[in-house]
């Protein structure tokens, strides 16, 4: 795939268009960036940048957001599997390619993923997918319902999205998932 592994992130200088195709009026090249189009900068890596089209970016940036608190290592206590680690992080030397869950994982650029989150708030399409997607699967990415929880102090935190209380595995009745230890 074009992204590769190169870091979302804004992507204005030294930049190859990738055309999205039209879809309900929106999509389609302009050739000026950053248009209705997906942008590029080499090399693949942490040193390259993918920066998504304007109407995807804070979908985008709220699907990595809820990676980010989904997969916070750990043992799945059904399977009984080892879990990824995923945080997010604005230093691209810490964004590689990773072969196992013992590593964390890191994602970015947290700073461009916030800015796209804030710039493109969830639509009603958004919204309907959420809940969609609650139907089938009975869980909900939080930061479409409550995008002011999308903050760098909660990605940053020690415990990210960890809500410690005191004993069992709830599901609320909105569908947010909280571990209690």
């Amino acid at each position: 795939a074009e992204r590769g592994n190169k870091p979302h992130a804004f992507c204005s200088t030294g930049c190859g268009e990738r055309v999205t195709e039209v879809n309900g009026g929106v999509g389609g090249g302009s050739g000026t960036y950053p248009g209705n189009s997906n942008w590029v900068r080499s090399p693949d890596g942490n040193q390259g940048s993918f920066e998504v089209w304007n109407q995807m970016k804070g979908e985008m940036a709220r699907a990595i957001f809820y990676m980010a608190i989904r997969y916070e290592g750990g043992v799945d206590p059904t399977s009984g599997q080892n879990e990824p680690q995923l945080e997010l992080t604005d230093i691209r030397g810490d964004i590689v390619q990773i072969n196992n869950y013992s590593q964390t994982a890191y994602m970015g650029l947290l700073a461009d993923l916030l800015a796209w989150h804030q710039a493109d708030p969830p639509s009603a399409a958004e919204v309907a997918r959420n809940d969609l997607i609650m139907s089938f699967q009975g869980n909900r990415n939080p930061f479409v319902d409550h995008p002011e929880w999308a903050t760098r102090a909660l990605f940053e935190s020690v415990n990210p999205a960890v809500c410690e209380l005191g004993g069992n595995d709830l599901i609320f009745a909105d569908g947010f998932e909280v571990f209690v230890p």
